[in-house]
């Protein structure tokens, strides 16, 4: 359901949402005390140093399990010198609750998976440290309202050039043009480049987008999740450039791959 702009969940649905919301908020788990990181002996040398001008909004220690995969499977953090959160099946449940969240109406398809388990962790710990006193689903709204936003996302497409703009589909290929260029690294350095090698490394960068044709896709959703979507339109897009190559009107251009005598 939505209202005049704001989104708002079935009445049902968010009651489902706040009672697994307190089955979790039971399950918590204190496991032993917190204990930093050891630092050992050797030294990371930084490449460069950020000073606290250009640190924005507040900085976030997260404390994780991550299984032999490469995934997460528990998530803790600091409450009075205990570690305490949710590690395995416990865990599992939080990111199972974010695919609900994902999949509901009418956020369906806009907002990233892990941006609603990041949230749902966010609202549980705050909960419990008695922070918070609103309820899951209005929480979820509060940050979706926030973060669901119109993109306009280009992608470059690899040493492809078009004289005119194509459009096939809501994905539209435009030619990346000096100006803009201009426009983007200006944004980035507004104080001009002056170390030599960044320069270079820059100027390479910029030969390789330049005068080449990107993808334009429009998308409302959360800033990941645009991406994603974003990215797989202009792939399917991208996909079907093929057809307007030349080599598809030559019947008899041949393709083949010989292999030595002997075997592969």
């Amino acid at each position: 359901m939505e209202e005049t702009g704001k989104l708002q969940f079935h009445p049902d649905a968010a009651a489902r949402f706040n009672e697994l919301a307190q089955e979790l908020l039971q399950s918590v788990s204190s496991f032993d005390h917190f204990e930093p990181a050891p630092s050992g002996t050797g030294e990371i040398h930084p490449v460069v140093q950020i000073p606290a001008s250009d640190i924005i909004g507040e900085i976030k220690v997260e404390s994780t399990a991550i299984n032999r995969l490469g995934e997460e499977v528990g998530r803790y953090w600091n409450s009075n010198g205990l570690r305490v959160g949710w590690e395995g099946e416990g865990f599992e449940r939080i990111k199972e609750l974010a695919r609900k969240f994902a999949g509901a109406t009418p956020v369906k398809g806009q907002v990233f998976e892990t941006f609603l388990c990041n949230e749902v962790f966010d609202w549980l710990r705050a909960t419990l440290e008695r922070q918070r006193t609103d309820s899951l689903s209005d929480y979820i709204v509060e940050r979706c309202c926030t973060v669901i936003e119109d993109h306009e996302i280009w992608i470059s497409v690899h040493r492809t050039y078009s004289s005119q703009d194509i459009a096939l589909g809501d994905v539209e290929f435009r030619t990346v043009s000096k100006a803009m260029m201009d426009d983007w690294f200006g944004r980035l350095f507004p104080q001009g480049i002056k170390d030599p090698a960044a320069a270079l490394a820059i100027n390479r960068e910029r030969s390789h987008i330049q005068a080449g044709i990107a993808a334009k896709f429009r998308v409302k959703a959360e800033r990941q999740k645009a991406r994603e979507i974003a990215q797989s339109a202009a792939n399917e897009a991208i996909g079907l450039l093929r057809f307007l190559s030349h080599v598809n009107w030559t019947c008899r251009t041949i393709s083949y791959c010989a292999y030595p005598r002997g075997g592969r």
